[in-house]
């Protein structure tokens, strides 16, 4: 299992999905903290697990995609069961991409468990649903080189 950010893999929210980031995110007391900046991804899933927050000091921190509510009509982020204060005080955003020991320790931050279970509540969209990722569509490649006259290839101009 592996974690990365979205922004660093070849995928998109899918087309059905609210796409979260640049929303702004409160805490239980209504306080803002930070904006969504990004999210982190499992690819081999291609289901979002953690929403990237920048907090208003600059810190980014990964927060549970379970513990917060999407509010779409506002287009807004509201952390469920942290208030401004404890938001501030989750760890830092560990380097990416997430290997198993640093996801374990990430995900004990949340759940004091030795095993990585996304199944649980805590990582899963309200209603049991899963904020899923597509690949992107590989991107088309222009071909500048060009043939030489003894058949190899070239990416120089021709000259004359």
């Amino acid at each position: 299992m592996t974690l990365a950010k979205l922004s660093r893999l070849p995928m998109a929210i899918a087309p059905a999905e609210p796409d979260p980031r640049g929303w702004p995110v409160f805490g239980d007391d209504e306080r803002l903290v930070g904006t969504v900046i990004d999210m982190l991804v499992e690819e081999e899933a291609c289901d979002v697990r953690y929403l990237v927050v920048q907090l208003t000091d600059g810190l980014d921190i990964p927060l549970p995609l379970g513990m917060v509510s999407f509010l779409e009509a506002e287009g807004r982020v509201l952390a469920r069961g942290f208030d401004s204060h404890a938001l501030r005080k989750l760890p830092a955003m560990p380097p990416d991409p997430l290997d198993e020991g640093r996801e374990i320790q990430l995900y004990a931050t949340f759940l004091p468990h030795h095993t990585v279970d996304y199944e649980r509540p805590e990582f899963r969209r309200g209603g049991g649903r899963q904020l899923s990722v597509t690949p992107l569509p590989p991107k088309s490649y222009e071909n500048k080189f060009v043939p030489t006259p003894d058949g190899r290839q070239s990416n120089r101009d021709r000259f004359g």
